[in-house]
């Protein structure tokens, strides 16, 4: 096991915890305490606001909303990542590598590696086999969150 201390968290990761989604939010929950106490440093892309803020069911409940983009904008620890030059050409050299590579995922791992964030927390199997340089990819359900330390990924 080793231990972390940055992590870039995809949009899913989001999605999971604001509807506290059964299957994830045991191993969710801990993640974003380490990271509101400090113990772990957060990034996300600008897109994982994008895609949370324009669900279809949010239309009608504009005090989510709010509370959603309160929770990028001040959550102590995590950084929503603007998109940069650098960024988009390493996303860009991302997608002509791995053709089936979305561009919303190319920007949200492009984002991990400019950062150099050491593991990059997804659902997305198919993300889980891409192998970018110094970069771990790790699933939710690998996560072994223990409180008052820093994250540790299980060797898989």
């Amino acid at each position: 096991m080793r231990k972390i201390s940055s992590v870039t968290l995809d949009s899913m990761i989001f999605v999971y915890l604001f509807e506290e989604d059964k299957r994830f939010i045991k191993k969710i929950k801990p993640l974003f305490e380490n990271i509101e106490n400090g113990r772990l440093k957060a990034l996300t892309s600008i897109i994982s606001p994008l895609e949370v803020l324009s669900a279809p069911k949010l239309e009608k409940v504009p005090e989510k909303r709010t509370a959603f983009r309160r929770f990028f904008q001040k959550t102590p620890n995590l950084v929503v990542q603007a998109l940069s030059w650098e960024v988009m050409e390493k996303a860009a050299e991302m997608r002509r590598r791995h053709f089936s590579l979305r561009t919303p995922d190319s920007i949200q791992l492009a984002t991990a590696v400019v950062t150099k964030s050491q593991l990059f927390i997804t659902n997305d199997e198919k993300l889980k086999k891409l192998r970018i340089m110094n970069l771990t990819i790790s699933l939710v359900n690998e996560l072994n969150i223990q409180k008052y330390s820093k994250i540790s990924r299980s060797s898989s």
